[in-house]
């Protein structure tokens, strides 16, 4: 009698952790977000906004 499953392969290893500089960010400075784009003299109005 034949086996009804067809063989499979051994299972590959699990992949090594990526380390915090390998992983996807956005470029620049994420902890600043769009705080460089706001204009001192308009703050005001920009956080009213």
């Amino acid at each position: 009698m034949q086996d009804v499953f067809p063989p499979t392969a051994a299972p590959s290893p699990a992949p090594m952790p990526r380390r915090p500089a390998d992983l996807p960010s956005p470029r620049g400075l994420p902890l600043l977000g769009n705080l460089l784009q706001l204009r001192p003299a308009r703050m005001h109005r920009q956080l009213e906004a």
